[in-house]
């Protein structure tokens, strides 16, 4: 207070925490398939057509070789797979007559429910051009390759779609966002993981004026993504970044941007680093060994790791990642570097406790427990009980933040995209017994609200979900409402 009135200021408090931080180890490809006609290095088979054989190669078999090599070095994948691709090859499949595109697909699908299942994430990666629903899509089959192409001037995400929209209008962002995203994560139902919070754009196209990036960190969060890896290079930039400055909450109207105000965030940001990234489809083993040790001097002090969440994050496509032979092959080559590096992070940084693996959505969910300013609940791996019943474990994520009978939470989540159209009743439990009933239910936007008030207990969401059911249960309440009125 001071003569005649008062005046509000800031003061900057510097606490650091005692504990020892952690360093997570991210290995990112966007999954999507490619031709290769008119590129120096055939990465397809040059016919300037997209066939069921590149798919199969370049979005299986690429994959699950990345996959074993990550395994028996004790790490894991995110795969950003462009999923709308395989709305291309659905609109393929209707066009042939050969039986190929119906296979593919399914090795694909099986691909991702198998590999998921042994700890590699699966994350939507929304290249729009292959959807036929979205505007100025167009594409073309050709009978004597059976492939297909699609107008790669929509190879993006938000410049084709500018309307925020609704779950229900899928040529919107938050529509679009809906639709793969809970196709998508209806595969993974049965690999452990829980909900997958992370996301790529096809061109890292989010938007390059704050009205577009509020836009689109909107659709995010309505969809229960919370983070991505598409700054600077919305801008034209190069997507990648120092080690100390890849990794932050972004300004809720611009994702190149950390923030300055923790109640004015938008998304979390994890660009690949350091500045000239690990890229996994051209560095040898020892320039990948180089970058990672780097990455650990940069985030320790006297062999002490910095307190915080810290990253250290790799990039490639998995099509570009070639073996000794053609673009088929699946031995040597960079394969073999691969192998050689992540041998060499597992002796050196892993086994001496320095550093672990992660998905994308682990290393997201660790972030946002470390530093966010309100607590946070996603929903873990589904178990199913009887017909129509479906359990989930609750994560709480703050954990720097006072969680018992003094502190009480209003806590908002997203019950599961794919349950959307099936849901009935939604209850959530406090160890074991209700606390939040609803059936009003698709919520507009699949939050549901509930009070957390003590840290120690065991949260639970229970979802009841038939189709039919659902149908009969949203009749009834329609019918309720218009007695109501009357």
């Amino acid at each position: 207070q001071i003569e005649g009135g008062t005046q509000q200021a800031k003061a900057v408090v510097a606490v650091e925490d005692p504990a020892p931080g952690k360093i997570y180890y991210v290995l990112t490809d966007d999954l999507e398939p490619m031709d290769g006609a008119g590129y120096a290095e055939a990465y397809g088979n040059q016919n300037a057509w997209l066939d069921p054989e590149e798919f199969k190669v370049q979005l299986v078999e690429k994959a699950e070789r990345l996959n074993a090599i990550a395994q028996s070095h004790g790490a894991k994948w995110s795969h950003y797979i462009a999923w709308p691709a395989i709305t291309g090859a659905e609109w393929a499949a209707a066009q042939s007559k050969t039986g190929a595109w119906p296979a593919v697909i399914d090795a694909i699908k099986d691909s991702v429910r198998t590999q998921a299942a042994q700890g590699h994430e699966y994350a939507i990666h929304m290249h729009s051009d292959y959807d036929p629903r979205f505007p100025d899509t167009i594409l073309r089959y050709d009978t004597g390759t059976d492939g297909f192409w699609a107008n790669h001037r929509r190879h993006g995400w938000a410049h084709n779609l500018p309307a925020l929209g609704t779950p229900e209008e899928v040529a919107t962002r938050t529509g679009s966002l809906y639709y793969y995203q809970a196709r998508l994560t209806e595969l993974l139902r049965g690999s452990g993981q829980g909900q997958t919070v992370a996301a790529r754009l096809g061109s890292f196209d989010f938007g390059d004026v704050p009205p577009e990036e509020a836009k689109s960190m909107e659709a995010y969060r309505r969809a229960g993504l919370m983070a991505g890896s598409d700054a600077d290079g919305n801008k034209g930039g190069m997507t990648a970044a120092d080690f100390t400055k890849s990794l932050y909450f972004t300004r809720d109207d611009d994702i190149n941007t950390p923030a300055d105000d923790l109640q004015k965030i938008g998304i979390l940001q994890f660009k690949p680093n350091p500045h000239k990234h690990l890229a996994f489809d051209s560095d040898d083993a020892d320039q990948l060994n180089g970058k990672v040790a780097a990455g650990i001097a940069a985030f320790t002090r006297q062999g002490k790791t910095a307190p915080g969440v810290h990253a250290i994050v790799g990039f490639t496509h998995a099509m570009f990642v070639m073996g000794e032979g053609d673009w088929r092959s699946l031995q040597g080559g960079q394969f073999s570097q691969i192998e050689r590096h992540l041998a060499f992070v597992q002796e050196n940084f892993v086994q001496t406790g320095l550093l672990q693996f992660a998905t994308s959505s682990e290393l997201a969910k660790a972030y946002w427990d470390y530093y966010t300013p309100v607590l946070t609940a996603v929903y873990g791996p589904e178990r199913q009980e009887g017909r129509g019943t479906f359990v989930y474990p609750l994560q709480l994520l703050g954990a720097q933040i006072p969680v018992d009978a003094a502190h009480t939470h209003r806590v908002t989540m997203k019950y599961p995209l794919y349950l959307r159209a099936g849901a009935y009743k939604i209850e959530v439990r406090k160890n074991g017994r209700t606390i939040m009933k609803t059936w009003g239910v698709p919520t507009p936007f699949n939050d549901i609200v509930f009070d957390v008030d003590d840290r120690a207990a065991a949260y639970t969401l229970h979802i009841y979900a038939d189709e039919t059911t659902g149908k009969v249960v949203r009749a009834l309440r329609w019918l309720r409402q218009k007695i109501k009125f009357f």
